[in-house]
């Protein structure tokens, strides 16, 4: 008999008279993507046509109110989740939206959607080749292309689920180098580490910090220039200063595409530094890794191949569906498995293919095949397409300086922009004519009122950044990474924000 049929039992306790026939998945999917292709075709084609939003803003009572987020006891029908899933577009930021200009990442490319949707379909774990061959491989040979972007020959390395996650990588390899007993006994008594990162450097760094027991209070801020570069010479004697007050200095953070203004620091001059005094490098280029793949921009990244490790994210300024991020580990054979591995043989078998097995170099045990749309984008746009792409964000991002200083006094440039951030002042009418850090308080609040304006009418998403230890008040920041984003859109986006903010000003 079928198993449906059958009395379910343990012991005497019957669990159940009669198993029901699971659904046919493929009429599920028959029926469910009958509706779900030509819906997300629409979301496309309505993002291309410029007739729509990027975000139809609501307050958290209104969403709820007009979306029912409850589970509930019964399953429910087909055109249910359809009208669920329509739901869920329609209220959603639309990130494929050229003006979605807020974040460091923005709508991914159509092949990379795909190879989401049959990651998902497959489901299955990276952590073994025994359970994912295919993608292992693949996972092997995108991080290797990487590693030759970054002209590394001797590497380990592996994908892991974000950036703060490979810093933590990256901070863990350089804990476990400088103080090799914390990884089985924990921390001695006399250990006092110190972490230089620079003023600009991503928060992550000090929250990891914590996570491995260093402290915080670990970290040391470098100072850099006006430009947010951490160079040579402050980073020597910000060590010099540590060593003098009793700490030993463990890692450098470097890094390459600052959140804010998109700076990248000097990797030559800080990794002879950090030979000189026998540190750990590694570079947080979660943002600005991929000028790699532009010929015309790689020299931003010179010296990165003298780093210890690197971390680089593919879904930010690539366009791979989020997320997608690298964490590669330069000229230390066997410190990746060293600082993770575990045995675990109910997982890890010895085999012919052990060694392929993803997991015994990382901390996570359940991974996503996250390579895979990253193998497939990279098969469909090729080494050059995704370099034709930075180039032509840097470009639009030195147009978009341009058209700003073209509009003062309205506008006011902060400074040239190096990658793909452009950050600017609104300066409100009273101010016009003036240098807006005379006048901090006023700019913050009007920035952070057009701002907050703009971003609920919906029409283009921009965000704000404060600068004060630079004596900088609060500013606009653009990103200009989209893939679609034209000057027509950045000279629109710029009018709203003048418009905007004349229109708050005006009453």
């Amino acid at each position: 008999r079928r198993h449906s049929e059958m009395s379910v039992s343990c012991g005497s306790a019957v669990l159940g008279e009669a198993v029901r026939e699971p659904r046919s998945d493929a009429q599920t999917f028959e029926e469910l993507f009958a509706h779900i292709v030509p819906m997300v075709q629409k979301y496309h084609t309505d993002t291309e046509s410029g007739t729509t939003s990027v975000v139809h803003y609501k307050s958290p009572a209104a969403l709820r109110a007009e979306f029912d987020l409850s589970v509930r006891e019964a399953g429910c029908t087909v055109p249910d989740l359809v009208a669920a899933l329509a739901d869920v577009l329609r209220l959603s930021v639309r990130t494929t939206h050229p003006l979605f200009m807020s974040k460091l990442y923005h709508g991914s490319d159509p092949v990379g959607q795909a190879a989401e949707l049959v990651t998902s379909v497959l489901n299955t774990n990276c952590h073994t080749y025994e359970c994912a061959p295919l993608f292992t491989l693949m996972e092997t040979e995108v991080l290797a292309a990487m590693a030759r972007l970054l002209d590394m020959s001797n590497t380990a390395a592996t994908f892991v689920p974000g950036g703060s996650y490979g810093n933590l990588m990256g901070l863990l390899l350089a804990r476990d180098q400088r103080y090799p007993h914390v990884r089985e006994d924990g921390w001695h008594p006399g250990d006092a580490p110190a972490i230089f990162v620079s003023d600009q450097g991503h928060y992550s760094v000090a929250k990891n910090l914590g996570l491995l027991g260093c402290g915080r209070r670990a970290a040391v801020a470098v100072p850099t220039g006006a430009d947010g570069v951490m160079r040579g010479a402050e980073l020597e004697s910000a060590i010099r200063a540590q060593i003098a007050a009793g700490r030993q200095p463990m890692a450098v953070v470097a890094t390459s595409g600052t959140t804010v203004l998109g700076a990248f620091d000097r990797l030559d001059e800080i990794s002879t530094v950090c030979k000189a005094f026998g540190v750990w490098l590694h570079v947080d280029a979660a943002w600005g890794g991929s000028v790699a793949f532009s010929s015309t921009h790689r020299g931003l990244l010179s010296g990165i191949v003298q780093s210890d490790s690197v971390l680089w994210n593919l879904h930010k300024a690539s366009g791979v569906p989020l997320q997608c991020s690298a964490f590669i580990v330069n000229e230390h054979p066997g410190a990746l498995e060293s600082s993770t591995s575990l045995k675990a043989d109910y997982l890890f078998h010895e085999s012919e293919d052990a060694a392929l097995d993803i997991a015994r170099r990382t901390l996570a045990c359940g991974r996503r095949p996250d390579a895979f749309k990253a193998w497939l984008l990279w098969r469909w746009l090729g080494t050059s397409g995704f370099g034709a792409h930075i180039d032509r964000a840097i470009s639009i991002a030195n147009g978009m300086a341009a058209a700003v200083r073209a509009r003062g006094p309205e506008l006011q440039l902060v400074c040239e922009p190096v990658f793909c951030n452009v950050c600017f002042w609104y300066v409100p009418p009273a101010w016009r004519g003036t240098d807006p850090r005379e006048h901090p308080a006023e700019i913050d609040a009007a920035t952070k009122a057009v701002v907050a304006a703009l971003n609920k009418r919906g029409e283009a998403m921009i965000d704000y950044a404060p600068l004060p230890d630079k004596g900088l008040p609060t500013f606009v920041r653009a990103i200009t990474a989209h893939r679609r984003l034209t000057m027509a859109d950045i000279d629109a986006v710029l009018q709203a924000i003048i418009s905007v903010g004349d229109e708050i000003y005006s009453t």
